[in-house]
């Protein structure tokens, strides 16, 4: 793999999803699954741990020996009150504020938080940026990859994977390949789409317009990603 080094150390993986987070009476994330599948399928190493229905105790426990968290969940995020936003896991929402006591520091190198919001930072303090992305800068990540607003499950799959290869196969560092990942999602034709991740085209078509060019073309399902760090 190109890119994925550390101080001269293979990095390695957490791929964790949770389709129906605890507290959540609605919104099942159906292609929470398969996009961490394919992160895990991409990272193609015996050390990566992927959890399908994530509790929080597994994720604490497999976070500690990684140094790539992909996180496919729900999120809540309050402005007013940033710590109590969440992160919903199988068994337990686990606040911004827990996340910074109980989680500990070392050197990462990517946390990619796909949860509804994840990017947002509280209004209380305007001159103290405090939000999840900043709160995993803290705990050592060299960057954060998350989200402005509530995403498509089934537009982040493919967006992740296309990340994914531009990282690992192609060698771009990690915020260019997002981007590129943003621009291959907006441009895709639904034939790109169907090479990409062939096991969702059945999923393409019951889901989306048919008749559509470009399934994904629109901002919301792109543009809601966003790099902080180097």
């Amino acid at each position: 793999m190109l890119n994925v080094y550390l101080t001269g150390a293979p990095l390695s993986l957490l791929a964790a999803d949770v389709a129906d987070g605890h507290g959540i009476a609605d919104g099942h994330l159906e292609y929470a699954s398969s996009e961490t599948i394919e992160a895990a399928r991409a990272w193609n190493d015996p050390t990566t741990a992927l959890r399908h229905n994530c509790t929080w105790e597994e994720f604490r426990k497999d976070a500690e020996k990684r140094t790539v968290w992909h996180l496919a969940c729900h999120g809540r995020v309050f402005p007013n009150t940033i710590l109590d936003s969440t992160l919903h896991f199988a068994e337990a929402q686990v606040s911004l504020d827990q996340i910074r006591a109980e989680l500990k520091s070392a050197e990462r190198r990517l946390a990619i938080l796909s949860a509804c919001e994840s990017h947002l930072t509280g209004i209380a303090n305007p001159n103290e940026a405090i939000g999840l992305p900043s709160a995993l800068l803290h705990l050592g990540f060299a960057g954060v990859v998350a989200t402005a607003w509530p995403i498509s499950d089934l537009a982040t799959a493919y967006l992740m994977a296309y990340f994914y290869h531009c990282w690992l196969e192609e060698g771009h560092p990690p915020p260019i390949a997002l981007n590129l990942a943003q621009q291959h999602l907006r441009n895709a034709t639904r034939h790109d789409l169907v090479v990409l991740l062939p096991g969702l085209a059945p999923d393409l078509d019951r889901v989306l317009d048919q008749e559509i060019r470009h399934p994904f073309a629109h901002p919301v399902y792109w543009a809601a990603f966003a790099y902080t760090g180097v």
